[in-house]
This record gives C-alpha cells, structure tokens and sequence, in this order.
C-alpha cells in the first residue's frame, strides 16, 4: 500500500463521523479531562506519542519514495495535521453549525494535499 493510500486512511479514521468514532472521540474528552489533572501524564504521553508516530511513519515513508514533496518539515506537517483533526473533529462532535464531518474530511485532505504536494486518493473505511 502506497503511502499516499496510508494517509488518506489514517485521516478518514480520525474522521469522527458516526457510531463508533463518534462515541471514541467523546471519550477522548473525558481522557483529556483526565490527563489534564495529571492522573495519566505517562500513558497519555506514550499513546500520543504512538498515534503521532504513526502519522510521521507514513509522511516519512512518502517523503523517502518520492511520493510527497513537501517544502516544511515532515514534523511540523504532522503537528499541523494532528492539531486540524483534534481542532476541527471538536467542532464537528460538538454539532457546531459550521463543521460538518464532511466538511472537516475535505478540510484535512486539503491540508494534507497541499503540503505534501501530492493527490491523496479516496479512502473508504472497511
């Protein structure tokens, strides 16, 4: 699988659209909650830390093929990209008026797309 196929999939997946990511990204509220007041500083960190390496795995992996083409810092894309799906997939969860889950799913491709210099292609989950 192309690293172009791996990320379109790994955005779908953070795509909080119903069901079950719906129901996993309100839990993650009440995790953050919790991690905040320090009772899970270590676990947070370690399971952030993977989530995140997953994301630079396939940037890398991209990066390293030829397939993205990006002027920034594979990190910072990572940042950037993780930030739009927390940021965003908080208003779409919240049902604010101005982001849908659709919405948000175009939004991050673009993102993705952009500073990858690349066309992701469509991803469907199974």
């Amino acid at each position: 699988m192309s690293a172009a196929d791996r990320l379109a999939r790994l955005i779908l997946l953070s795509i909080p659209e119903s069901g079950v990511e719906r129901e996993e990204f309100i839990l993650w509220f009440e995790y953050f909650r919790v991690a905040i007041h320090g009772q899970i500083a270590d676990a947070d960190t370690a399971m952030a830390d993977r989530f995140r390496q997953y994301f630079f795995d396939v940037i890398e992996q991209g990066v390293a093929s030829g397939e993205f083409r990006p002027e920034d810092p594979p990190a910072d894309i990572v940042e950037q990209l993780l930030g739009l799906l927390d940021g965003l997939g908080i208003a779409a969860v919240m049902g604010r008026r101005w982001m849908s889950c659709e919405h948000m799913h175009e939004l991050v491709r673009d993102f993705a797309e952009n500073s990858l210099r690349v066309a992701l292609p469509a991803a469907r989950r199974v």
